[in-house]
């Protein structure tokens, strides 16, 4: 992303008022069962918005900043190069698709043509990697998915050369199951995959279980380490982003949230900015139901008010869920989609990363 660009959305994202990302459920489709999927018993459903529908939604959306896929598995969706492509024409300039990475060549002519014919567009992809072979593949129920996705993996990397405005990420859920190798599996990643980070997902500490306090210090505390070291050190898919003035920024910008995370974990601590759940960022499921955030139940269907969000959202029934979430101060957790947008539209929020 070129630098002026990056300071100049900064500059104006205060004076746009309303939606600024959305988080839309492209399918519900999926070849996995994974343990710790919270949408599991939603899976594969028959419902889905058909394509001319989505496309609706899309058209009627106005103007988008940064557009968060999710699923189901993304890559599923046959038509996601028109997805991608369709929300860059409405100002989408950043987006982000998490993948189990199981059908490579899905994703490649996706991201291929997607990144050809939308120039100003900054495409992230997240490849879900729970920890190392056996537990991953038990997890989500798929002999032979740790490997696929290891190659997949490696195949997006490559891909950088052709297509520098791509970056590619590992993510990875801090689980019960996982505490004893996430540090193991971190080193792993770094210095044997080389990604452009290395993200860990923080589940809330009601559904964690019984857990170590000091372990989960010790985790937190290699994790921002590792997070630095990932933006001190620039990759092929990060360097034309985060190079310069703006590299130690968003280095504390990327440690900022992962602190938020753990101390709601640890000590169920407030944000330190309003949560913007249906206000900057919402949700949107393949059926076409909207929720102001993925933790919080479904407000209402696109259908109902002609496949148009942004009335959806300003619709009395959806500003009383608002109003329910009061900006945060009584509703907190660790989800990493909607500490950045809260970070982001927060000045003291940004100062405080920025010294």
């Amino acid at each position: 992303m070129n630098v002026a660009r990056f300071l100049w959305d900064e500059a104006t994202k205060w004076r746009r008022p309303g939606l600024d990302t959305l988080i839309h459920y492209v399918t519900s489709a999926c070849n996995a069962a994974c343990d710790h999927c919270y949408f599991l018993d939603r899976l594969n459903a028959k419902d889905d918005l058909k394509k001319d529908e989505t496309f609706g939604v899309i058209h009627r959306l106005g103007r988008l900043r940064a557009l968060l896929v999710a699923g189901g598995e993304p890559f599923i969706c046959r038509h996601l190069d028109d997805v991608l492509i369709a929300y860059h024409r409405i100002g989408v300039r950043v987006a982000q698709i998490p993948t189990m990475a199981f059908h490579g060549d899905r994703m490649r002519k996706t991201i291929d043509r997607a990144l050809t014919e939308c120039p100003d567009l900054h495409l992230t992809v997240n490849v879900s990697l729970d920890g190392f072979e056996d537990f991953h593949d038990a997890n989500r129920k798929i002999p032979g998915l740790w490997r696929r996705a290891i190659g997949n993996l490696r195949m997006l990397l490559e891909m950088r050369k052709d297509h520098p405005r791509l970056r590619v990420c590992v993510v990875s859920v801090m689980m019960p199951q996982t505490l004893g190798q996430l540090r193991q599996f971190g080193e792993f990643i770094r210095h044997g995959i080389a990604p452009d980070l290395h993200i860990l997902e923080v589940l809330r500490a009601k559904d964690f279980g019984p857990y170590d306090r000091g372990e989960i210090e010790g985790l937190r505390d290699y994790w921002i380490s590792l997070t630095r070291a990932y933006y001190h050190t620039p990759t092929n898919g990060s360097r034309h982003l985060y190079r310069g003035v703006l590299a130690p920024f968003v280095s504390r910008f990327a440690v900022q949230n992962l602190r938020i995370a753990f101390d709601n974990f640890l000590d169920g601590a407030a944000w330190p900015a309003p949560c913007q759940a249906g206000r900057r960022i919402a949700v949107l499921y393949p059926e076409g139901d909207l929720a102001a955030c993925e933790l919080r139940g479904r407000i209402t269907n696109v259908k109902a008010h002609d496949y148009n969000v942004v009335a959806a959202m300003t619709a009395p029934l959806f500003q009383a869920e608002v109003a329910a979430i009061d900006g945060g101060r009584t509703c907190f957790c660790t989800h990493g989609c909607f500490i950045p947008p809260a970070i982001r539209y927060s000045q003291q929020a940004i100062l405080r990363a920025m010294v």
